[in-house]
């Protein structure tokens, strides 16, 4: 059963015993849990895949605006199966050197990086992730399996977007949250969150999260009993 505003308000008042304080908004206790939720491991349930928009050297090119963490890319120059324009990832240092070098790049060969810029002539900092190239020939169309950032609540009638199983993981940061704020006298939200990532229920949802690929890294092994 998904949960909704009204259920985190209630786990909200359940755990403080009372209203939380009008000094302190409760979306942003809300978003703030969501965000410590989705650093918490790199989740497979947050992975998603997008087509890079068209890459010209020399300028950015915006990557999905919930775009965290870039996981994999094609086409890879560095895979012999590839065929035709190629690219391939370097750091903005490397992509910065390559530019202000006299060399001159293979054919139809993209060197890429993600960045993260701002909107120019914009009153506030305002960051996003894009790839900024530079290239020699045809550049190609880049597709990207990358890791998603948690899904900001803005008002009362926006969805969660998590799964069932992490529904109870995310309520914990909840109320560890809130608890942080209103009761740091008695434990800060740090230690309260930092004890949630050390516990059973952590533990669990990973497990949980690593069964859709039995032989991914990511697989929290346990102890064989002796």
């Amino acid at each position: 059963m998904a949960i909704t505003y009204d259920t985190v308000a209630s786990h909200v008042r359940h755990t403080l015993g009372g209203e939380l304080s009008p000094d302190i908004d409760l979306l942003a206790v809300i978003n703030e849990a969501g965000h410590y939720l989705a650093s918490m491991h790199p989740w497979r349930w947050l992975e998603a895949a997008a087509t890079v928009g068209t890459i010209t050297s020399g300028s950015t090119t915006a990557l999905p605006t919930d775009f965290v963490e870039l996981i994999s890319y094609t086409p890879r120059g560095s895979d012999s199966r590839v065929t035709g324009s190629k690219a391939y990832m370097v750091s903005p240092h490397e992509l910065e050197d390559m530019r202000n070098s006299s060399g001159t790049l293979p054919l139809n060969t993209t060197y890429f990086a993600v960045v993260y810029t701002t909107t120019s002539g914009s009153s506030t900092v305002a960051p996003y992730a894009a790839i900024d190239a530079y290239a020699n020939g045809t550049v190609p169309t880049v597709k990207i399996r990358y890791r998603k950032g948690w899904t900001k609540i803005d008002n009362d009638g926006d969805t969660f977007m998590l799964p069932e199983w992490m529904e109870p993981l995310y309520l914990q940061c909840l109320r560890a949250c809130a608890r942080g704020y209103e009761e740091e006298d008695v434990a800060t939200m740090s230690a309260r969150l930092g004890e949630l990532r050390q516990g059973a229920q952590f533990a669990a949802a990973a497990q949980q999260d690593s069964l859709s690929e039995s032989t991914t890294l990511r697989v929290m092994h346990t102890h064989t009993p002796s």
